[in-house]
């Protein structure tokens, strides 16, 4: 397998750069690796996937902030494994949303 960085290809045996970004385990082992604000680059298609949880203020209102908050990391922890079952990594959790990419669509 090859890494080419600086390009984009239909060959499956090449492995570029937005396929290792889009891959959890290489935003896990090189965080500083992972684009900078403002930095102008040439992308390939990636396709997002933007999840919310619905329902948290009446959640946190009916079991109080302990348990609120257990139960959404919980669920957190199910969509982060279920992304990266399928190919996916997260880019950013804000409260109980998330932010995730995927090479491709039917991956997401």
């Amino acid at each position: 397998m090859a890494l080419h960085p600086e390009c984009s290809t239909d060959r499956p045996i090449a492995f570029t750069a937005p396929a290792a970004a889009s891959l959890a385990v290489f935003r896990e082992m090189f965080p500083q690796e992972i684009l900078a604000a403002g930095l102008i680059v040439s992308v390939t298609n990636i396709t997002l996937l933007m999840t919310e949880i619905c329902g948290r203020n009446e959640l946190y209102q009916s079991l109080g902030d302990g348990q609120a908050f257990g139960q959404i990391y919980t669920r957190l922890q199910d969509v982060d494994e279920t992304i990266r079952s399928h190919g996916g990594a997260i880019v950013k959790i804000v409260g109980d949303g998330v932010l995730a990419t995927f090479q491709n669509p039917e991956s997401a």
